[in-house]
């Protein structure tokens, strides 16, 4: 309700990585460009919708697929969403399930391997999976180039859309 722009995340994880991805594009915390991040531990969304059309605030909110069609996703919300105030962006099938394969899908397997000391005999994956939290700090404080998934930047575009720095 204090934020002018709210972005709702799954968890921490996907928090601290939004963080780093905006952070990489504006050159400034979320906080710092009147944007609020809130990470709601979980998948349930519809009551920061129902929030934020009540409220007519800005918000999108990024979650994992979990196997399931994106657009299947969106539909059990979609009386709360509208292009120009309210969104949701869900990760692509095609990158996986959930942020940690889809980092692995935008970025190289030798890269994020190198950033989270991962040598070539482990899983990367069942590695990133088991240690959520240690994969995103690790990736969010290296100064290595890493590309954001997909629904990540565009919901980032998305909520800076109508203001100066979106520009």
């Amino acid at each position: 309700m204090l934020a002018d722009r709210m972005v709702l995340v799954e968890g921490p994880s996907d928090e601290i990585l939004f963080n780093r991805f905006f952070s990489d594009k504006y050159g400034k915390e979320p906080l710092d460009l009147g944007v609020g991040v809130m990470s709601i531990s979980g998948t349930s969304f519809r009551r920061g919708f129902e929030l934020a059309t009540l409220l007519d605030k800005r918000m999108v909110a990024i979650r994992d697929n979990d196997g399931k069609n994106p657009d299947d996703v969106r539909a059990k919300l979609s009386e709360y969403l509208s292009d120009d105030r309210r969104e949701l962006f869900v990760g692509e099938e095609e990158g996986g399930e959930t942020l940690e394969p889809q980092l692995i899908h935008t970025n190289s397997d030798e890269l994020i391997r190198r950033i989270l000391d991962v040598e070539n005999g482990k899983d990367l994956l069942q590695w990133m999976t088991n240690n959520k939290t240690d994969t995103a700090l690790a990736l969010a404080e290296d100064n290595e180039q890493l590309t954001p998934p997909k629904y990540i930047s565009d919901a980032i575009a998305a909520i800076m859309a109508d203001t100066q720095a979106g520009s």
